[in-house]
């Protein structure tokens, strides 16, 4: 397998406002990362603090890309209306681990080795100062959940925990949010439901997948 460096994004969305936190902050705390945004249709994300969000993911092994993640990061900078002390996003730096032993050593090895499972994803945003800034980026990339497929059988799950962590500059300095945790389920064949004869359902009853992706935190349902 080619060894990769860097694991590009699919897509990446980046989204500021202003927020109304005051009070200092010490260089180590200026980026945060607060949650995990729930997107809605068509995978858009909010950077209201007061929208709904996800405190663990699930995602089939069939999925047509890995898992996308939508994280809502905070600049807690202070600044005013003369000195805006903007945070500028280049990327993040994302490590899974996996359920113990899911992987034997060698492929835990290799996988690092080819940038799949610890790896930096690079783009760019800003957030202004007292701000929020909602992001979306891969991190779980496909070519792992294709590697999962032989040690999952169909109906079975395990666990990947991403940590990740935002990078950027401020003041002219670098600047890493403390490393946030985020738990996903990984299964095969769990989100696609057969619901049955087709002339007893109505279009209420029939779910199509999650926002980002088919079978990405939501079910695919399908009738006969």
């Amino acid at each position: 397998m080619k060894k990769m460096q860097n694991y590009i994004p699919l897509s990446m969305l980046v989204v500021s406002a202003f927020a109304t936190q005051s009070g200092c902050v010490d260089a180590g705390e200026t980026l945060r990362i607060l949650r995990n945004q729930e997107p809605t249709g068509l995978c858009l994300v909010s950077d209201d603090e007061s929208s709904s969000f996800l405190s663990s993911g699930l995602i089939d092994v069939t999925a047509d890309t890995g898992y996308i993640f939508t994280p809502l990061v905070e600049n807690r900078a202070v600044g005013d209306v003369e000195t805006d002390r903007r945070v500028f996003i280049d990327g993040a730096v994302v490590r899974l681990r996996f359920a113990t032993d899911f992987f034997d050593d060698a492929t835990i090895n290799r996988l690092e080795a080819d940038g799949l499972s610890y790896f930096t994803q690079p783009f760019s945003g800003s957030i202004v100062s007292n701000g929020f800034g909602a992001f979306k980026f891969e991190i779980i990339p496909r070519v792992v959940l294709e590697e999962m497929q032989g040690n999952l059988a169909v109906g079975e799950f395990t666990r990947i925990t991403a940590e990740v962590e935002m990078r950027g500059t401020i003041d002219g300095k670098d600047v890493t949010s403390p490393t946030f945790n985020y738990p996903i389920e990984v299964c095969n064949g769990c989100l696609t439901r057969d619901l049955g004869p087709c002339a007893a359902l109505t279009t209420d009853d029939i779910q199509t997948g999650g926002a980002c992706q088919e079978k990405q935190d939501g079910f695919v349902d399908c009738c006969t």
